[in-house]
C-alpha cells in the first residue's frame, strides 16, 4: 500500500479513505480487469466457440499489462466481479 500511495503521489492513509485494506483493494482491481473479459452466450449450443472467444479475450485483457497478469493470477477467493465475466453467458 505504501508503494502504491507513493506512485500515486498520495499518503498511505489517503488510500484507506477509499478501501478498507489491501485485500479489498486487490479484489476491486481484479473485478475491474475481469469485467473486461468477453463472455458471449453460446449460439446454437456452440459452447466450444464461446469458450474460445472467452479464452482469447482473457488472454488479451491479462496480457495487456504485466501488472494485470500479476493481480489476476493468485485469486484467493471468487469475488462478485470476477465471476460476472463468466456468468454473463448463462
Amino acid at each position: 500500500m505504501r508503494d502504491l500511495a507513493g506512485q500515486l503521489g498520495y499518503g498511505v492513509l489517503s488510500l484507506y479513505n477509499h478501501v478498507g485494506n489491501k485485500d479489498e483493494m486487490l479484489d476491486g482491481m481484479i473485478d475491474l480487469v475481469a469485467g473486461e473479459i468477453e463472455a458471449p452466450i453460446p449460439r446454437n449450443g456452440d459452447w466450444i466457440c464461446a469458450l474460445r472467444v472467452t479464452a482469447v479475450s482473457a488472454r488479451k485483457v491479462g496480457g495487456s499489462s504485466p501488472s494485470r497478469r500479476a493481480i489476476s493470477t493468485p485469486l484467493r477467493h471468487q469475488s462478485v466481479g470476477s465471476s460476472c465475466a463468466f456468468e454473463r453467458g448463462r
